[in-house]
């Protein structure tokens, strides 16, 4: 998933619709890119959801190498 592929912007973030597919693919742990510049954020309600479905989550800065 990505910005320009799905439609997700800086605000209001990475939304709970964008991990359902996520977690209907059973996922164990995933990796949330906040961006280069840290300004997209994750929702609550995200973590949360996924929380409840016991997936691991990781928010982290994109790098760049």
């Amino acid at each position: 998933m990505g910005l320009a592929s799905d439609g997700t912007r800086h605000v209001p973030s990475i939304q709970p619709a964008d991990v359902r597919e996520l977690i209907e693919h059973e996922a164990k742990a995933v990796v949330l890119s906040i961006g280069i510049w840290q300004r997209l954020k994750v929702c609550p309600e995200t973590l949360e959801l996924l929380a409840e479905n016991d997936i691991q989550v990781e928010v982290l800065q994109t790098e760049t190498r």
